[in-house]
Parts: C-alpha cells; structure tokens; sequence
C-alpha cells in the first residue's frame, strides 16, 4: 500500500470510530406497552401492515403482566433512532429506543457503515457488480468496496477493476415510509423494512443504502427470508 493511499485508510478509520462503537448489541423500538393481549397483537400487525417488523413481547411491572409492542431490531442505535422518526411520523404516539434484550428471538437487522459521506465521493458500479465507491477525504482518494460479506478498502492507485457478482435471488426494493426512502425485503407478507434511506445497490443479500450523510450495508437475519417479522 502507498504512503497515500495508508493515511487514506487510517483517516477513514478514525472517521467511523464514533459510528463502530455504537454497533455492539442491537437496539429495538417500542411504541407501546398495554394490559390487552388483543389489543397488543393488533397494534403489532397495524404495524406489520405499514411494513415495520412489529411484534409482541411479554413482561411484569410492580406484580402486573404487560405486553409490549416492539419494532424490529439494528445492531446499530442510529438505525433504531431513525425507524423511530419513522413511526412518530404518523404510525405511532411514541417510539422510545430500547436496547435488544437478550432473552428476544428476534435476530437483529445487521447496519455496517462504509463510509461519512465526505463532499467528494461517487459510485463505481453497476448492475452486476460489487458496490464500489471512490471517496476523498482531506485531499486523500481511497477506494472502498462491500464484497457481500464486509466492506474493505482497496489497494492500489487507479480506478479498481470491477468484480461481478451474482445477481441477488431476490432484490430488495426502494419504498417510502411517511414521505421518507426506505429499503424493503419482500420475501415476507407484508414486506418490511430493513433500512431507512434510499437502495443505490445490493450484493447478496446486502442492500447498500444513502441514509442520512452515510453510505451503510443492510444486511436483514435469516428469519426474514422464512416470512418472520
């Protein structure tokens, strides 16, 4: 690796240690927590309906049985954070994060950044290529790739040469949730979101997504693909 291209690579690490850290664990959102089991499973698949993976969760406070409703799950906070502006915006009262607890079956929805989006950068791929972007930051170009498994920084000068990959057995889709971008996964009735911002690619079954001022991989669990909210 150049000299340059070496304090590319470690001023794009120091830019995302903020973001990396807050990836340990995940991070669900509930909306509500009620005494009516009923009322709880339809509060939940109102939600499923509108396309976020609601579901149901058990607890006691103070002697009582309460059933929560809860959306999804992200390994990062900053995805729970936007899914919950989401819901206040017309699909909930209140949308409070929470942290995943441990005991939930409920796998969480994988949010990798690749990269702040610095004022310089653009896309290098298309249709039936690995995600691969050209960004300078401080007067330093990198190039950066997600290979369907993580994201790297690649080596060398020059454009990269492209690396095919398989096209997706079943791509996600762009939609809209209260008048903001989101990815959706539709191997589930209904589909559900898996990532707020707007789809510019998808390896496997990575969708790489623009959301906020940041170009993140979202990757949904398993349980998705057998119709599992």
């Amino acid at each position: 690796m150049t000299a340059r291209l070496r304090v590319a690579a470690w001023l794009l690490a120091m830019w995302l240690v903020g973001v990396a850290a807050g990836q340990n664990g995940g991070w669900a959102v509930q909306t509500v927590a009620l005494r009516d089991l009923r009322e709880a499973q339809n509060t939940a698949a109102t939600l499923r309906d509108a396309g976020f993976p609601a579901f149901n969760e058990f607890a006691m406070t103070d002697g009582l049985q309460y059933v929560r409703v809860r959306v999804g799950c992200w390994s990062a906070r900053e995805g729970a954070d936007a899914v919950a502006g989401l819901l206040l915006a017309g699909h909930a009262r209140e949308a409070v994060v929470v942290p995943h607890g441990a005991e939930s079956p409920r796998a969480c929805i994988e949010i990798d950044i690749g990269f702040l989006m610095p004022t310089s950068w653009e896309a290098l791929f298309e249709p039936g290529e690995a995600p691969t972007f050209r960004v300078e930051l401080a007067g330093h170009v990198a190039h950066i790739r997600h290979d369907g498994q993580r994201w790297i920084v690649l080596q060398g000068e020059g454009t990269p040469t492209p690396l095919r990959v398989a096209a997706p057995a079943r791509p996600y889709r762009e939609g809209e949730v209260a008048g903001s971008a989101a990815v959706f996964d539709d191997r589930s009735e209904p589909s559900v979101l898996i990532c707020p911002g707007r789809l510019i690619g998808q390896v496997g079954e990575v969708a790489i997504a623009v959301w906020a001022d940041a170009v993140v991989a979202c990757r949904p669990p398993d349980a998705f693909a057998r119709g599992l909210p």
